[in-house]
Formats: C-alpha cells, sequence, structure tokens
C-alpha cells in the first residue's frame, strides 16, 4: 500500500503555510495574563506584617512563585521553599521589629495573594493569627 499522495501544486503549499500561519496564531494567544489585556509594569512591592501586638521575632508567609521574581527580607534572616507553585517566605527578626517583605513583581497592577501562615512573638512562642493582617502596596 503506498503513503497518499500530497495535493498538486500550489494546494500543498497553501495548506503547509497555513499550518505554520495557525501554529503561531497559537504561540502568540498564549497570554500570561490571561488574556485580559495588556501587562503592568514590572517592579516592587511591599509586604507589611501588620499586628496587633506591635513587633514581632518571626513570621511566615506564603505567596506564588509565578509572577514573583524575587523576595527580599527588610530585617533579620529570610528562609524560603518552594513547593507546588507556592512559596513559603521565612522572616527570623534579631530582634523584635516591624516585619515585612520587599517583592519584585512581574506586574505591579496584579499583586500577588499573600497569606500569612505564623506569627512568633518577641518570646519566640506562636501567637493566635486574630487581628493580624497582611498588606501589600507599592513603595513610595
Amino acid at each position: 500500500m503506498r503513503p497518499p499522495r500530497p495535493p498538486r501544486g500550489g494546494a500543498w503549499l497553501r495548506a503547509a503555510f497555513a499550518l505554520v500561519v495557525a501554529g503561531a496564531l497559537v504561540a502568540c494567544g498564549d497570554d500570561p495574563d490571561g488574556g485580559s489585556g495588556p501587562q503592568g509594569p514590572q517592579g516592587p512591592l511591599r509586604v507589611i506584617l501588620v499586628s496587633p501586638n506591635g513587633n514581632e521575632g518571626a513570621a511566615l508567609f506564603e505567596l506564588p512563585v509565578e509572577g514573583v521574581l524575587g523576595v527580599r527580607t527588610s530585617v533579620g534572616l529570610g528562609l524560603e521553599s518552594r513547593v507546588d507553585g507556592r512559596r513559603q517566605i521565612a522572616v527570623f527578626a534579631s530582634q523584635p521589629s516591624a516585619i515585612s517583605l520587599e517583592l519584585t513583581v512581574a506586574d505591579q497592577t496584579r499583586p500577588p495573594e499573600v497569606r500569612l501562615l505564623q506569627v512568633s512573638g518577641p518570646d519566640d512562642q506562636p501567637r493566635s493569627l486574630t487581628g493580624y493582617r497582611v498588606q501589600v502596596e507599592v513603595p513610595r
């Protein structure tokens, strides 16, 4: 049995060209922001732990890997772990202080969801998360 013969003349060339164009259009359609418009500017964001108790000893945050290009701690030591598209950032203050993170993000107009998982007071004892919140802002 012989393989099927390709169409003759220009029909074969047009079919091949159509496949290449279709592939290019599909690749262009891979919009990282879900097709909802142009992406905002890349730049810094600040994540601030807002505590009802004042200065803290440590905090554990969770945020996505995607869209976050870099993370720095503003005080103390920061440790990072990445699992399943999420990253956890532990911040340990050498002296009780306000705790915050400095992020570099791909789009400042779409801040990542940042969750607070744990907090330890100045005495290194875990605290209840009641009354705590995380504030995300563009630094001035």
